[in-house]
C-alpha cells in the first residue's frame, strides 16, 4: 500500500485530511463513532473521502438542514516517524497475535468494521494503543477504496490548512465532480417539484437529496435554475422577511 510507504517514511510530511462537521478547529480530539467506542482520530489520504464527513443532516422540527464543516489537511509529526500498526507488517502481526492469537492473522484480510464485533473491535484497539504503545493503526476495510488510518495521539496530529468544499473544489478534481454532480440531481428534481405549493416541504425535500449544499445555498440555485418562476419568486421575497427566515432556519 504505498500510504503504508509515506507513513513509515514519513519524511516528506505527506498531507492527510479529516473531515468534520465542525468549523475552525485548533486540533484534532481523539473520539468514538457509531462503529466503534474506541476514541480515534481518522484520517486518509482522499480529500473527496474527507468530505462525506464534514457534510451532516441534521432535523429541527419539521426542517431538514445539512451541516457543512470543513476538511483538514493534517500531517504526522513528532520527533520519530509515526509508530502505525500495519496488520500486513510481519513484525507489527506477532506482536498483537502474542496478545490475542489467531484473531491477528484474521484481521490482515478482514473487515475490522463489518466482521468484528464491536466490543472485540474496541478490545483490539485498547490493546494496540495502551499495551503495545502503538500511536494509531492502518483501518482495513473491505471495500478499500480510500486507505485511511485510525490515530490514538492527538499530539501527532497538525492541522496546516481549513478547506471549505468550495476551495476543495479548486484544486480537486473528484471533489468538483462530486459537486457538479449535486448540482445536477437538484436541477433535474426541481422540475417535479416546483409546483409544490408548501415551500418548507419543497426546501426539505431538496436538501434530503443532497449532502454538500446547504438550504441557503440551495434557493440560490433554484433562482439560477428558473428566475422567471412565479412561486421561486414569491418564496424569495418571504425570505426578505424576518420572521419567515427565522421560522425556516431558526435565524
Amino acid at each position: 500500500m504505498i500510504l503504508t510507504e509515506q507513513l513509515y517514511r514519513n519524511k516528506d510530511k505527506k498531507l492527510l485530511y479529516h473531515g468534520s462537521s465542525e468549523k475552525n478547529l485548533k486540533e484534532l480530539l481523539p473520539m468514538g463513532s457509531e462503529l466503534s467506542g474506541y476514541p480515534c482520530i481518522y484520517l486518509t489520504n482522499s480529500p473527496e473521502y474527507a468530505l462525506n464527513y464534514a457534510a451532516q443532516k441534521q432535523t429541527i422540527g419539521n426542517v431538514v438542514e445539512n451541516i457543512i464543516g470543513s476538511v483538514y489537511a493534517v500531517t504526522l509529526d513528532g520527533e520519530a516517524p509515526p509508530n502505525i500498526y500495519n496488520g500486513k507488517h510481519s513484525p507489527d502481526r506477532l506482536r498483537l497475535k502474542n496478545q490475542i492469537g489467531n484473531l491477528a492473522d484474521e484481521l490482515v484480510e478482514k473487515d475490522w468494521w463489518l466482521e468484528v464485533g464491536k466490543e472485540e473491535r474496541d478490545r483490539v484497539l485498547f490493546i494496540l494503543h495502551r499495551r503495545l504503545k502503538f500511536e494509531g493503526f492502518f483501518n482495513w476495510e473491505a471495500d478499500d477504496n480510500y486507505p485511511s488510518i485510525g490515530i490514538f495521539c492527538r499530539e501527532i496530529c497538525t492541522i496546516r490548512k481549513e478547506f471549505n468544499f468550495d476551495e476543495l473544489s479548486k484544486f480537486n478534481l473528484k471533489v468538483q465532480k462530486a459537486l457538479n454532480r449535486e448540482k445536477s440531481i437538484l436541477n433535474r428534481i426541481y422540475p417535479s417539484i416546483k409546483d409544490e405549493p408548501n415551500m418548507v416541504k419543497k426546501l426539505n425535500y431538496l436538501a434530503s437529496n443532497c449532502d454538500y449544499f446547504t438550504r441557503n445555498q440551495i434557493l440560490n440555485m433554484i433562482d439560477d435554475f428558473n428566475t422567471e418562476n412565479h412561486l421561486v419568486e414569491s418564496f424569495l421575497e418571504l425570505m426578505n422577511k424576518p420572521a419567515y427566515r427565522k421560522r425556516i432556519f431558526g435565524k
